[in-house]
Formats: structure tokens, sequence, C-alpha cells
């Protein structure tokens, strides 16, 4: 990589042609374990990797293009790995019967946390802040990852959801993973969520 690469100011056009340009080698690095093809592809890692490329554009400003090329193979490797991190873990919770949503830890927590039910008066109206808070956070999502969210907050199976977005289960738990991310940036302060 050459560190001396003179810095680019990207925007969405200039983004575009890097991906396409990029998307042969990007495709290449990502090797998915037999076992779980018929549930993830290649195609579903690029995917969510491009749109986080650009929802990311703003942070990209005064960056090299051998720079953005190493971030985009990086984002691509975490998604991949995320992804057969949660159909892993479906499995195991699973045993022998067909795929069910089963979230990772990490999202087994968050999912608790977002569901969680106060029942004493006094904390009445701290839920109806946190629920509202929420809502707005979520409203702020990109599109795909609030009806993901939405519908894993409405305890819809993983491959509803994928059929319903013509995406894999593999696609739906990244984008599950980063609309979670997304989601505890938005509400890191709120005192009803991860205090």
């Amino acid at each position: 990589m050459d560190d001396s690469a003179p810095a680019i100011s990207w925007d969405t056009d200039r983004l575009a042609a890097l991906l396409q340009r990029a998307t042969p080698e990007l495709r290449s690095q990502i090797r998915i374990d037999r076992k779980w093809r018929h549930l993830l592809e290649p195609e579903d890692v690029l995917q969510v990797t491009f749109s986080e490329a650009f929802l990311a554009l703003p942070k990209l400003r005064s960056k090299a293009e051998p720079e953005v090329l190493g971030w985009l193979r990086t984002i691509a490797r975490n998604n991949l790995h995320d992804a057969v991190k949660a159909l892993s873990a479906q499995r195991r919770t699973d045993g022998r019967r067909r795929l069910q949503p089963a979230p990772t830890t990490d999202e087994t927590d968050f999912f608790d946390q977002l569901r969680r039910v106060t029942t004493t008066p006094s904390r009445e109206v701290a839920e109806l802040e946190a629920r509202a808070a929420l809502k707005a956070a979520i409203a702020q999502l990109p599109s795909i990852y609030a009806t993901v969210i939405q519908r894993t907050l409405a305890e819809c199976p993983i491959e509803s959801i994928a059929h319903e977005l013509g995406r894999s289960p593999g696609a739906i738990h990244m984008l599950r993973a980063r609309a979670c991310d997304w989601l505890r940036e938005a509400l890191r302060h709120h005192p009803a969520f991860f205090s």
C-alpha cells in the first residue's frame, strides 16, 4: 500500500467508481465455508459492505484511495465474520430443528434491553421516554436497517425477514448487526439504555 497516495475528495460518484473497480478483488477475498453457502453468498457481504461505505461517505474526507480500499476490505471481513457468528449461534441454539432467530449474545442482551418492560408505576414514565427515544433512533436508521430492527423486535424469524426483503438469512444477520451498532451509538447516552 502506498502511504504517500494523495487524499481524494470523495463523493458518491467517485465512491461508486471505486466500488465497481474493487468488486472483483473484494469478492475474491470473501471465502464462505461450504456449510453456510446455502444461507450466505458473497453478494450479500458485498451489498452490506457497499451500503456501509455510502453511509460513511462523510467520514471518508481526505482519505487516500489505498486507505479506503483497506477500509473496505476490513468492512467486508467484519461483515462476513458477523454473519457467520450469528448463523453459528443460530445453529447451536436450534439443534437439529429448522433455523429460527437466535441473535448472538451481544444482540440478545441488546434486544432484551430494547424489549425491557417495567411494571412499577415509578418506572412507567422512564419506559415511555425510553420507547420514544428508541422510536426516534429507529426513525434515523437507513430504511433497510429500520425494517430489520422493527421485524426483529416483533420477533419475526430471520427466514421470514429474509424472504420479505428478498435477502439471504446471512444478509439479514449482517444488517441486524449493523443496525444494532447504529442504535447503540444513537442511544448510548440515554439513561434507560446501557447504564
